[in-house]
């Protein structure tokens, strides 16, 4: 599989190894080729981020684009919605590899729908100060866990 892996850290107290070492676990696998796009010192808020326009320039080339999280591809809602709908139209998947959303292995209106809803949810909390864990935890709580038990591993 040809793997885009996006790394983003906004600030020196965040560690990029992190992110980079939990998508090599999940994609370690012979035959996988990972090619790597990593913003250091780069704010989500901006697009005009070096490795993610290039990124976004060549997503075309892969299977999937990977990264740890979804805030890691974005802040701003409209942008993060337009690079996911280039991502469809290019047939090309993505995976969150420390949250359970992703289309990868995924052919149906559910998992779709979960990614939308994650999407809308992220930058908005966001904008009121929660973080992705904290979005997950509402997300539960307004019952998605037990409606579709396949995104939450």
């Amino acid at each position: 599989m040809n793997i885009a892996a996006y790394v983003r850290v906004s600030t020196d107290d965040q560690n990029e190894n992190r992110q980079m070492r939990a998508i090599r676990q999940k994609y370690s696998e012979e035959g996988n080729q990972i090619e790597w796009f990593c913003d250091l010192g780069e704010s989500g808020a901006s697009v005009s981020r070096e490795e993610y326009q290039r990124l976004r320039e060549h997503v075309a080339g892969y299977d999937v684009v990977v990264a740890h999280e979804l805030d890691r591809l974005g802040r701003s809602f409209a942008d993060l919605a337009g690079f996911v709908d280039d991502l469809r139209e290019k047939d090309v998947d993505i995976d969150l590899v420390n949250q359970p959303i992703g289309t990868v292995g995924e052919d149906d209106w559910m998992a779709e729908m979960m990614l939308n809803m994650m999407m809308v949810f992220a930058v908005r909390l966001h904008a009121t100060g929660c973080s992705l864990r904290e979005t997950q935890a509402i997300l539960r709580l307004i019952g998605v866990e037990r409606t579709y038990q396949a995104i939450w591993h």
